[in-house]
């Protein structure tokens, strides 16, 4: 949702739009189903909100904030004055909004996004139990391509190993480290472009400092050289002890 979404919704619930402009709320509510969503939730939040502080016994706007909505300024142009109470209700609202603007956002993220990757059960089991490959590919129970890279020893005495992932729209490279609790959690992640799924891939081209957060972060934290394959395998079979 845009800044001007989040502009609508708030001057719609505030009953600041002429009929045609209501109209045209309603009718993107019968058209967009994340709009319709995030304005019944913040129409439930702005109705709660009000309830809170408007009343009768409810405590007096709090002093501090009483001051900032009293501020004025000569060279704003004047509007018809709300009571403070109101007008803590309402500036509440709005940031109520912009926390659910927020939240959806963040759910999207990691829904879709691999800078989140340090709650991917499926990456982590994943990487607990498949030897590093070459060419070829495991799929994860999501549909997603994982191939295991290599493993090493880390400074501060962690197993970590190297991946690519690919999904349906894009394609990444990291690393992650084995924790206590047995988690992998991703490191350093950086984009890719493979070749083909099949058998081989192509790094993000030099320089780039995306890619580039791989191999920086394996050169400042690798202990030793990466494992062979019976080493490694022991190493699995053994729990990573």
């Amino acid at each position: 949702m845009s800044q001007t979404d989040l502009e609508q919704i708030s001057r719609y619930l505030d009953n600041e739009m002429s009929p045609a402009e209501r109209v045209e709320v309603e009718q993107r509510c019968a058209s967009e189903p994340a709009f319709k969503a995030l304005l019944e939730e913040s129409t439930a939040l702005n109705i709660s909100l009000k309830t809170t502080f408007t009343a009768p016994g409810t405590d007096a706007v709090p002093p501090k904030v009483a001051a900032m909505l009293g501020t004025t300024n000569n060279n704003v142009i004047a509007f018809p004055q709300r009571s403070q109470r109101t007008q803590f209700a309402i500036a509440a609202s709005v940031a109520a909004i912009c926390g659910v603007l927020i939240a959806q956002n963040t759910a999207f993220q990691s829904a879709g996004s691999p800078d989140l990757l340090n709650d991917d059960l499926l990456l982590s089991q994943a990487l607990e139990t498949s030897p590093s490959m070459a060419k070829g590919w495991q799929i994860l129970d999501d549909g997603r391509q994982l191939r295991p890279v290599l493993t090493f020893p880390s400074t501060s005495g962690q197993w970590c190993r190297e991946y690519l992932l690919s999904a349906e729209e894009q394609d990444w490279r990291g690393v992650a480290c084995r924790q206590d609790s047995g988690e992998w959690v991703t490191q350093a992640l950086g984009t890719e472009a493979f070749l083909n799924p099949g058998d081989a891939y192509q790094p993000a081209g030099a320089g780039d400092s995306d890619s580039d957060k791989v191999a920086t972060f394996i050169g400042e934290n690798a202990a030793d050289i990466a494992l062979g394959r019976n080493a490694e395998s022991t190493l699995i079979a053994n729990g990573w002890r």
